[in-house]
């Protein structure tokens, strides 16, 4: 027995077999005697180019089908690489300058990640690793042994990462915990893995590796870690933990369909948190009471030019319409150079938290501001029209300052006089800086409402990346009396200015804060979809002023 620990991606218990992808790595066959006719190694090149866009339009289709637009989307960003200069335009060059088929794809790969890694830019370092697949998918047609795995029922996947596209191959529901020593928690596989239910352990020790293929092994991320050969006790622990797990929730949802309320009759909202229309769809599935929070930026990401005014005005509408007009509260734009948006043509950071992002450049660039709040109260005008209600509100990100919000109000000011808005749109900001707790109390007296970004605010407090690995994780506290503290001047705040008060983020979700938080005041949490049943046994088990 070895027990392995890691970070966790995607949440969940399972116990299987093996399969150990870094021992199935197919050795590259050698075309030396064609290895210096350049038109021989074109030829291979783009017959492979061909086998994999055929493979990967199947694969958008598969995808598509079975988990939707969003999801899809990830194989498009591959079929893009496949025509884009930077990609196969370098490796066609590579090849006629003298370089075989297989040379040009992996010098290619190696300069993509030189770059990126001198970029700094977490985003776009972690499309590395679709980069890495395409050129691996490349590879494996020129040799003419691309691998497809048939899975056994209970299968623990085990690789240094898993690639986007293999992952979308597999047959998922035989997949019960996936183990990888790379990867993190903003990769496309990770939001795979969350959206199709599958545990995910990342960033473990590279000696699980050596696991042989067909060893039992046990992956529990409630516990962070996955036991290669567990004893009986322990595969009998793990199981009794499926089978609690599996009750659990039946259990929660005795709870869909119910008012989300204290024990004492106290009335709390339990959103959701999303970033797509298929998101939209996922969580009124999942009996949200509304959107605490849209991130807009969904809309800017990936692309080549800023979505049109009209683009945004027909998204926005679009989900109104999935969330069956419950409430929805739309982020402004919160981009920087963390972000994949090049034709933002933003200075290179190296700290992108504390840099040019969200707000700031909004109020830099007018019409990128004013295009986007005519899109939403365009689709708040659309919603009103059709209900006399409007679902919609509008949320400010890491705001610091009072001028700051006094800039956004003027904004939105002009363009509620431009198309005659005769209905409120409710304004509110995210607390997310020690700068806007400490003024909190100013910036209450501007706005209708607050939203506490806890990953950031729990970050620029402790002084820890959100985005650490391991060796910081133990500095990690989301009960540190700074933050605490932070919280609950919020709150109070809030409450003396007549306003509600929300949070967003991992910390609305943690156990030992939900009661915490509602006694301070908060009455809205905005939680991954996915939690909106548990979240709401919780609350419905507080009191929130007890005897």
């Amino acid at each position: 027995m070895k027990q392995f620990f890691g970070q966790v991606a995607s949440e969940g218990i399972g116990i299987g077999v093996v399969l150990n992808l870094s021992k199935n790595t197919s050795l590259a066959k050698e075309n030396a005697e064609n290895s210096l006719n350049n038109e021989f190694q074109m030829a291979l090149y783009l017959r492979a180019k061909e086998i994999v866009n055929s493979r990967l339009s199947t694969l958008y289709n598969q995808t598509l089908d079975n988990l939707g637009q969003e999801m899809a989307k990830i194989v498009l960003f591959e079929q893009f690489l496949l025509e884009d200069d930077e990609f196969d335009g370098k490796i066609q060059q590579h090849i006629a300058d003298g370089k075989t088929a297989q040379e040009a794809i992996k010098e290619t790969q190696n300069s993509l990640y030189e770059t990126f890694k001198t970029l700094k830019d977490s985003y776009l370092a972690e499309r590395i690793a679709e980069i890495a697949d395409l050129s691996t998918q490349l590879e494996n047609s020129i040799n003419g042994d691309y691998q497809m795995f048939n899975l056994s029922e209970n299968t623990v996947i085990i690789a240094t990462d898993v690639a986007v596209s293999q992952l979308l191959t597999f047959d998922k529901p035989k997949i019960c915990g996936i183990v990888t020593t790379k990867g993190s928690l903003t990769t496309h596989t990770s939001i795979i893995a969350q959206t199709a239910g599958i545990p995910l352990l990342i960033q473990v020790d590279n000696d699980i590796l050596n696991t042989e293929n067909g060893t039992k092994i046990a992956i529990d991320t409630f516990s962070k870690s996955a036991i290669v050969q567990p004893t009986d006790y322990q595969v009998n622990t793990i199981l009794q933990k499926i089978k609690e797990t599996s009750e659990e929730k039946l259990n929660q949802e005795r709870f869909r369909g119910c008012k989300t309320q204290t024990k004492d009759g106290f009335d709390i909202r339990l959103y959701a948190n999303i970033g797509s229309v298929e998101d939209a769809k996922m969580a009124y599935n999942a009996d949200t009471e509304g959107v605490g929070l849209l991130r807009s930026e969904f809309l800017f990401i990936n692309r080549n030019d800023y979505p049109s005014e009209e683009e945004q005005y027909n998204t926005y509408w679009q989900i109104v319409q999935e969330l069956h007009f419950k409430p929805l509260i739309i982020r402004t734009i919160d981009i920087g150079t963390d972000k994949n948006a090049d034709y933002f043509n933003l200075p290179t950071e190296t700290n992108p938290a504390l840099g040019y992002r969200a707000i700031r450049i909004c109020l830099d660039r007018p019409q990128l501001f004013e295009n986007q709040l005519r899109a939403i109260y365009r689709a708040a005008q659309t919603a009103y029209k059709q209900k006399e209600h409007n679902p919609i509100a509008i949320m400010f990100p890491m705001i610091v300052a009072c001028w700051e919000v006094e800039k956004c109000l003027q904004f939105c000011q002009n363009i509620e006089n431009e198309l005659n808005i005769n209905f409120k749109v409710a304004k509110g900001i995210m607390i997310e800086t020690p700068a806007a707790v400490l003024i909190a109390n100013d910036l209450a007296k501007m706005v209708d409402f607050f939203s506490v970004g806890s990953n950031d605010l729990a970050q620029y407090i402790l002084a820890i990346d959100r985005q650490c690995g391991n060796h910081l994780e133990k500095y990690v506290d989301f009960e540190h009396p700074a933050l605490l503290k932070a919280l609950k001047m919020t709150a109070q705040a809030a409450i003396e200015n007549n306003i509600w008060c929300g949070i967003c983020g991992e910390l609305a979700t943690y156990p030992n804060l939900t009661e915490f938080l509602i006694r301070e005041g908060y009455t809205e949490f905005s939680v991954n979809y996915h939690k909106i049943l548990k979240m709401r046994e919780i609350i419905n088990n507080i009191t929130r002023f007890p005897a």
